[in-house]
C-alpha cells in the first residue's frame, strides 16, 4: 500500500478518535451491532470505549484484507453487499450515509452487472426516499464488469455494458457530495475482489484528478439480504430513528432473521412487518404525489374527494392492529439490540 493511502487512513482515524473516549460507547457492543471484525494484532475490545487502534474496524475489515483470497467462483460474488465504512458518521463527523453493492450475472459468461448505491434517510430536493417497486432506487453507477484472471475484472467501456452514472444528488453540501463521490469511484479502472466468508475485500485504483496517476485503494464489505437492506431503511425512516445507531444494526438482525428487533415483531412476523412497511410507504407515496398534482397547473378536476378516500384509507390503517402494534412495540422498546454510538 503507497504511503499516501496509509496516511489517509491514519488521518480519518485520527480525526474521529475523541469517540474512542465517549462514555456511553460500549465497543464490542457497538462492533456486534455492526458485524464489525476486530482488528488483528490489538487488544480485542471489551465494553469500555474503544482504544484509538480498533477504530479501525469501522473503517474497513482488516482481518478480511489479510485473510481473503482471490474470487474464482464469480456466483460467490452474487449478492448484496453492504460497505464496512461508518467511521466518519458514527463518530458524528459527516451525515449517515452507506455504499451498497448489488452483483448479479452479466450477459456473458463470466461477467458481472454491478449497481452500486448511496444509501441515505433522506436525499437532497426531495421529500421521499427514492423507492420504486425493486426498493431503494438511489444507485450511483452501473453496468458490467469483465472477467480476467484471479478474481480481476475490468469495466465495460462501451455500448450498454460501459459503467453510467445516475447523476442524483448524493448529499445536501456540495463539498461533502464531491467527496463521497470521490470514495465511491471504484469502477472506472480494473478491479480485483476477494473474498473471506461473508465478508468481501474490492481492491481498486483511483485515478489522480489533474495527474491521473493511480492510486491503490480498498474497500471491504459485509454479505447482506437486499430486502433486510430495505426494510431497515424504511424502519429508520418510518419510526425517526438515528440512522447512524439503528440501520446497520438492523439490516444485520434482518439478514440472520434473529435478535431483538425480531423479537419485539412478536407475534407477527418479518413478512407482517414487510406489509406494514409498504403499506405506510404507498399511502404517503400516493398523498404526496396527488399534493403535487392539485397545485400544479393543470390539477385533477377530481383531487378533493380523492385525497378525501385517501385519507380515509390512511386513517384506517393507522387505526388498525397491524399498525398499533409495530407502532407500539417499536416505539416502546429500549434499544432493540442497537447500542448507543454517540
Amino acid at each position: 500500500m503507497r504511503i499516501s493511502v496509509k496516511i489517509g487512513i491514519a488521518a480519518a482515524v485520527c480525526l474521529v478518535a475523541p469517540m474512542a473516549q465517549a462514555q456511553s460507547f460500549d465497543c464490542a457492543a457497538v462492533m456486534q451491532a455492526f458485524r464489525a471484525t476486530p482488528v488483528p494484532g490489538i487488544a480485542i475490545p471489551d465494553h469500555a470505549p474503544c482504544e484509538d487502534g480498533q477504530l479501525q474496524a469501522f473503517l474497513r475489515n482488516e482481518a478480511a484484507i489479510a485473510d481473503a483470497v482471490p474470487v474464482t467462483d464469480v456466483e460467490q460474488l452474487y449478492g448484496t453487499w453492504l460497505g464496512d465504512d461508518v467511521l466518519r458518521y458514527l463518530s458524528g463527523v459527516s451525515v449517515p450515509g452507506t455504499e451498497m453493492l448489488v452483483i448479479e450475472p452479466g450477459e456473458t459468461e463470466g461477467s458481472l452487472f454491478i449497481t452500486q448505491y448511496w444509501l441515505k434517510p433522506n436525499v437532497p430536493d426531495s421529500d421521499l426516499l427514492p423507492w420504486d417497486d425493486e426498493g431503494y432506487a438511489g444507485w450511483v453507477s452501473r453496468g458490467a464488469l469483465i472477467p480476467l484472471a484471479d478474481g480481476r475484472f475490468q469495466p465495460g467501456y462501451f455500448g450498454e455494458e460501459a459503467i453510467t452514472y445516475s447523476g442524483l444528488r448524493l448529499e445536501q453540501e456540495r463539498a461533502y457530495e464531491l467527496h463521497v463521490l470521490s470514495e465511491l469511484n471504484h469502477f472506472e479502472l480494473t478491479v480485483q475482489f476477494r473474498q473471506s466468508g461473508d465478508a468481501l475485500v474490492l481492491e481498486s485504483e483511483r485515478l489522480h484528478p489533474l495527474t491521473r496517476d493511480p492510486a491503490p485503494f480498498v474497500t471491504t464489505y459485509t454479505r447482506v439480504d437486499r430486502q433486510a437492506v430495505d426494510m431497515a431503511l424504511l424502519l429508520v425512516v418510518a419510526l425517526e430513528l438515528s440512522y447512524g445507531r439503528y440501520f446497520d444494526c438492523f439490516a444485520h438482525q434482518l439478514t440472520e432473521a434473529e435478535g431483538p428487533l425480531l423479537d419485539v415483531f412478536q407475534p407477527y412476523g418479518v413478512a407482517d412487518a414487510q406489509t406494514w412497511l409498504n403499506q405506510l410507504l404507498s399511502s404517503t407515496m400516493a398523498r404526496m404525489e396527488l399534493i403535487e398534482q392539485m397545485a400544479s397547473d393543470t390539477p385533477p378536476e377530481d383531487g378533493s374527494e380523492r385525497m378525501t378516500e385517501l385519507m380515509e384509507a390512511f386513517i384506517a390503517f393507522i387505526d388498525s392492529p397491524l399498525n398499533q402494534h409495530f407502532v407500539d412495540r417499536l416505539n416502546g422498546a429500549e434499544d432493540l439490540g442497537c447500542p448507543e454510538v454517540y
